[in-house]
């Protein structure tokens, strides 16, 4: 599983099976067939074979809050604090200001986001996009999205205009993008939220 995701030192794992399996820790030391785990609700540093460990969470990642006093928030992490072991989760949509939680209190969202094809045209949308010479891009400004690709992956913002053929212009919402600056990304590097939930 661990060359599904590959594990560095400073990553977040799981431990999959074993007398401790479900317990979170974060690389320490690796080598092809082992590595050093520190594990986060024993403070110990364990030996594991790299089978038994799954690479966890990482930015963009859809998690909800399993704990505390946020039990129960949805959204996407946008940070991960490797020396304090938290992570910043937001969904701007739901809630204006993220969330930072133990990474010990997360665990990864049931309501898994759909990706669908862009919604048919509103014409009751104000704003259009004219001039395109591919149809499929001249609804999509004003519509919020949220990266799938680094170096911006899990972050939110809004598309101001699409100004050549699957590039567009957005405006960032992420608080961890300290920038006033618009952005240009490729339209197939985000995804568009449709409704609650859904996402294409």
């Amino acid at each position: 599983m661990a060359a599904a995701r590959k594990l560095k030192v400073e990553d977040h794992t799981k431990v999959v099976s074993s007398m401790d399996a479900g317990s979170i820790g974060v690389v320490k030391s690796l080598n092809p067939i082992y590595a050093h785990v520190y594990l986060l609700d024993v403070f110990e540093i364990v030996l594991f074979p790299l089978y038994l460990l799954w690479k966890y969470f990482k930015v963009g990642d859809h998690v909800c809050v399993a704990s505390r006093r946020n039990i129960g928030y949805v959204g996407f992490i946008t940070s991960i604090n490797k020396e304090e072991f938290t992570v910043t989760v937001h969904d701007p949509f739901h809630s204006p200001l993220p969330v930072t939680v133990s990474i010990t209190f997360i665990q990864f969202s049931v309501v898994i986001p759909q990706f669908r094809r862009p919604p048919p045209h509103d014409p009751n949308v104000s704003v259009v996009i004219t001039k395109m010479q591919d149809p499929k891009f001249d609804r999509l400004e004003k519509l919020s999205v949220v990266f799938t690709k680094d170096p911006l992956k899990g972050c939110f913002s809004t598309v101001i205009s699409v100004p050549q053929l699957g590039v567009a212009q957005v405006e960032m919402q992420a608080i961890s993008v300290q920038t006033n600056k618009l952005q240009q990304v490729k339209i197939q590097n985000m995804v568009f939220k449709l409704e609650e939930n859904e996402w294409y």
